[in-house]
């Protein structure tokens, strides 16, 4: 009832998000960042990492908890590198928006300005280490079992008992899509300043072309596996 009061949202405006924006702002160390993106993922917000719950793809009686790649604002890793028109067009006006939507969230013109290359920097380091479509299409590979104690040793910088107590995470398994994606957070992680709020680019990819989605295929609830 109260998202559907259009009079009442567009009076109240960024008023009601005040406390997460504080709660961001509030971040001084990256525990405490690793905290706040699992309050994140408890609201259902997928900061960072896609979590999902989904039916377990080998045990049709079960339903567990699935950890993916994630944090991307553009459709897939491949706008983030493709030098395709279509895809370079999205990309230029890609900051354009997300500094429009700072605006709309009450920064200032020059720091949203600022904030959108971050952003979009920041994106480009998580795109780089992200699998391609037709990667994820392999459920075998995209199915990666991790007890408590594993996940645990998955990461040393990005650290799982915070993300899981803010969570109230109790069970011990949890499915990982993609090992590889969560091992170069603990790379990101290590070169992000918090402080100064600053950002690292990786190295640029070598431009690729990027391949049509064939007619028929369709986006099922598993984040990236492909159905016919």
């Amino acid at each position: 009832k109260t998202a559907m009061d259009s009079t009442k949202c567009e009076r109240l405006g960024t008023q009601v998000l005040q406390n997460e924006f504080q709660r961001i702002e509030s971040i001084r160390n990256l525990n405490e960042l690793v905290q706040v993106i699992g309050v994140h993922h408890r609201y259902g917000v997928n900061s960072l990492m896609d979590m999902y719950v989904y039916n377990d793809l080998k045990n049709s009686e079960k339903i567990s908890l699935y950890l993916s790649q994630g944090g991307l604002g553009l459709p897939n890793r491949d706008y983030y590198f493709n030098n395709d028109e279509q895809s370079t067009s999205i990309r230029k006006a890609y900051p354009l928006h997300i500094s429009k939507m700072l605006e709309l969230a009450g920064e200032a013109k020059s720091n949203a300005d600022l904030y959108a290359d971050r952003i979009l920097a920041l994106e480009t380091v998580l795109a780089h280490k992200s699998k391609k479509l037709e990667d994820l299409r392999d459920p075998h590979a995209n199915y990666n079992v991790y007890t408590k104690t594993k996940l645990l040793g998955l990461n040393k910088v990005f650290n799982w008992d915070i993300w899981r107590k803010e969570l109230h995470l109790e069970i011990d398994t949890i499915i990982v899509g993609q090992p590889e994606f969560f091992q170069e957070l603990d790379n990101f992680m290590h070169k992000l300043s918090i402080k100064q709020k600053n950002i690292e680019k990786p190295e640029q990819e070598k431009p690729q072309q990027e391949k049509p989605q064939q007619e028929g295929q369709t986006q099922n609830p598993s984040h990236g596996q492909t159905a016919q």
